[in-house]
């Protein structure tokens, strides 16, 4: 049996229970008994209690079978039990703005148990009838103001006297000291149960009606209900009174007086404040919002508020690039059009003619714009048309057409994609799919008035600066 050794009694054994996992702390042969160690959770911290039991009652016990070894050998104090089996550094990336780093915590207290861990001190400690009183008693000597006959010098041109640090708790350190040499001294065993905070369960009132978290300080600590027992009315409540662009707090108020018959009083300062008119309990704003996260996520609450669209552009959170489905040039493609903002004239007058759209294809991985077409007055299937045939025929034509000279070096890309993703407007019409080989193998359409699911040509287009004053 090794040090840090786990053990359970299942029907109990002597001064050992079968509700707790004895940790060997000692087990020294020149020493008539062994040392178990277990830990406890007190009201807001945990401690370490030590027990002696005499070596041929432990041997015996083994052999019976009334004292076992634990099926699962935890390699980490209790209280890190959520953490088991991730590195001391690796606990840094979920942390934000933090004042000191898991590994300086840990350290912090490795300095503060620095002098007992030694061969001397651990002979004593281990063949102490009492251990706990031998620690503290040499946590005060270790801990005791040095007295100097000659103090340093105090005037005005010296720098101040620093006074000594407090000694550590005495139970705290000695937890820190236990925890250390039965996790193989490694330094782990040190870190700070930050990963247990805010767990608690809130379910698991008291019952006197108190109310959970931080002290109102302007109507006193006592002020106010808990809102375990309303949790259910809550959640009802806003099942009931959500609707699209309302906000929690909206929801909040129309629920106080219509599920919880609250009404509203004028204070002396003028302030607006809600009571019910029985005394009967009531959710403040806080406490109905935790409620409703707590069954509806606030991905949920968030899309409940702001609808499908502008939760997906605005306040989702990214799932990855557009293109990563796609890894090949012309492998997909996105088509859509925008409207120029100049309006052409016509040929025969001065008049203005009708808009003037332009269609786009866009490769999904490159960008590049390898197909161009036109319509007038409106989006029609001709420009999905044109845009095709633009991608496919040499680039020295498409020049000639145009009137300007242009080779293919000049615009890189030419070919049909084998998958497209269109809108539901005018290109998703069979004229705009063309026929034959010239039509896309597979063709997607879009959701309606969802810009990001042709994020790559939508973003694309040309911006323009809306102007202010005097129209020109």
């Amino acid at each position: 049996m090794h040090i840090g050794c786990q053990f359970t009694a299942p029907e109990g054994c002597g001064p050992l229970v079968s509700s707790t996992t004895y940790y060997l702390l000692c087990n020294r042969s020149d020493l008539d008994a062994m040392t178990f160690a277990w830990f406890a959770r007190q009201k807001h911290e945990w401690r370490v209690h030590l027990i002696r039991l005499p070596r041929d009652n432990v041997e015996a016990a083994l052999r019976t079978g009334r004292l076992i070894e634990s099926p699962t050998q935890s390699s980490v104090p209790p209280w890190l039990k959520a953490i088991e089996g991730v590195s001391i550094d690796e606990l840094e990336t979920g942390r934000i703005e933090s004042v000191k780093s898991y590994r300086e915590y840990a350290q912090s207290r490795l300095a503060t148990i620095t002098p007992f861990l030694n061969p001397e001190f651990e002979l004593a400690f281990d063949g102490a009838a009492r251990p706990e009183r031998l620690f503290k008693k040499t946590l005060a000597a270790v801990w005791e103001p040095q007295r100097d006959d000659n103090p340093p010098d105090t005037t005005a041109e010296s720098p101040e006297l620093t006074q000594p640090h407090n000694p550590p708790n005495a139970l705290r350190t000695l937890l820190w000291y236990c925890a250390f040499r039965l996790f193989g001294c490694q330094i782990e065993s040190l870190i700070p149960a930050f990963s247990g905070i805010g767990n608690w369960s809130r379910e698991k009132w008291v019952g006197d009606g108190k109310r959970l978290g931080r002290p109102n300080k302007s109507s006193g600590s006592l002020h106010g209900h808990s809102a375990v027992a309303i949790a259910d009315r809550i959640q009802n409540a806003y099942v009931r009174n959500v609707d699209l662009g309302k906000t929690m707090v909206a929801i909040h108020e129309k629920a106080l007086r219509d599920e919880f018959g609250c009404k509203v009083q004028t204070l002396s300062n003028g302030r607006k404040s809600w009571f019910h008119p029985e005394g009967l309990a009531f959710p403040t704003y806080q406490q109905f919002r935790y409620w409703v996260l707590k069954t509806f996520s606030l991905e949920d609450v968030q899309r409940n508020r702001w609808g499908d669209a502008r939760f997906r552009s605005r306040m989702a959170a990214t799932v990855g690039s557009f293109s990563q489905d796609s890894a090949n040039y012309l492998e997909t493609a996105e088509a859509d059009v925008y409207y120029i903002p100049e309006l052409p004239r016509q040929v025969l007058s001065r008049e203005p003619a009708p808009a003037l759209l332009v269609c786009r294809l866009t490769d999904m991985v490159t960008g590049n714009i390898f197909g161009v077409g036109f319509s007038s007055g409106g989006e029609k299937a001709e420009a999905y048309s044109l845009a095709q045939f633009c991608a496919v025929v040499p680039r020295n034509l498409m020049g000639r057409i145009f009137g300007i000279h242009l080779t293919d070096d000049d615009w890189v890309g030419r070919g049909l994609p084998s998958r497209g993703i269109y809108d539901r407007g005018a290109g998703s019409s069979p004229k705009a799919n063309g026929v034959g080989q010239a039509a896309s193998p597979i063709k997607e359409l879009a959701p309606s008035w969802s810009g990001q699911s042709k994020a790559t040509v939508e973003s694309s287009h040309p911006r323009h600066t809306n102007l202010e004053g005097e129209p020109t």
